[in-house]
């Protein structure tokens, strides 16, 4: 009789223990859980890096894409004969993220050479050095082109020197005007990234220059 209370006592001990072993696992797998859902261990990128990536106002054109240029030269040749592009008009403005100048022609587009050059600025053909505002420059030599009309020699443009004082270009001024060759420089606020292009009817070139 005292064996089977023994065998009892020791049988109802051994449940005992075994409950709270199984509790003791329980809840060490219910912690696990809760890291693996934790915040910190899904948190995706945090608000600075997104900003980061996001491009900067005075990187973007008006369309809302990154501004496309580079400070690298650019050269375009243009096939035009015996005859040569007349300046008509210049104009500068201010644009979303850039500054614009524009030059119109008659009698088609010249072919140009666009790139950074460093001071002194030197006017063709009277040798004298050009005194224009920045703190970079960007010469855009055109050719076969005239800032004047070949006939009588009056200037088809004027006046020779811009000063729009925008947040790129800070001066324009005409520089070289001489067989067949135009020049203009533009005074920048720094060496910036700059985009060319074309347009027709009427024929313009155009320069961006990215703000600063």
């Amino acid at each position: 009789m005292l064996y089977s209370r023994l065998m009892n006592r020791s049988a109802n001990a051994v449940l005992v223990a075994l409950a709270a072993l199984a509790l003791v696992v329980s809840g060490c797998g219910d912690d696990e859980g809760e890291d693996k859902a934790s915040p910190t261990a899904t948190a995706g990128a945090t608000p600075s890096a997104t900003a980061e990536r996001t491009p900067t106002p005075s990187a973007v054109s008006p369309t809302g894409q990154p501004f496309g240029g580079s400070t690298d030269m650019v050269v375009v040749l243009h096939e035009q004969g015996i005859g040569q592009a007349i300046l008509r008009d210049v104009r500068i403005a201010a644009q979303e993220g850039f500054d614009r100048i524009v030059f119109e022609f008659d009698g088609g587009l010249p072919g140009y050479r666009i790139q950074y050059v460093e001071p002194p600025i030197i006017k063709d053909p009277s040798g004298l050095e050009a005194q224009i505002a920045g703190n970079a420059f960007l010469e855009i030599r055109m050719e076969r082109a005239a800032g004047h009309d070949p006939n009588t020699g009056v200037s088809t443009f004027e006046p020779l020197e811009l000063t729009p004082g925008l947040p790129s270009i800070l001066e324009a001024e005409r520089t070289g005007d001489f067989e067949g060759v135009l020049i203009w420089v533009l005074g920048l606020s720094g060496e910036l990234p700059f985009r060319v292009d074309e347009f027709n009817s009427p024929d313009r070139l155009t320069i961006d220059v990215r703000h600063p």
